[in-house]
């Protein structure tokens, strides 16, 4: 008998997205929008450099 143990995971996978994302976009017309992008681009920048050089490394 199957069960349905997935299905609420990813329902709350899909809230928790969405809840995300409304926080972002909220936080996007807000004033410090500027500063919220340059931190989620320093973020995604740093992390694929480290990302390059571990593989370098390894």
């Amino acid at each position: 008998m199957p069960t349905d143990t997935a299905k609420p995971a990813h329902k709350e996978l899909k809230n928790f997205r969405q809840a995300f994302k409304d926080f972002f976009m909220a936080t996007l017309k807000h004033r410090s929008a500027p500063l919220i992008k340059l931190l989620t681009a320093m973020g995604a920048l740093t992390s694929i450099l480290l990302l390059g050089i571990l593989n370098f490394i390894l």
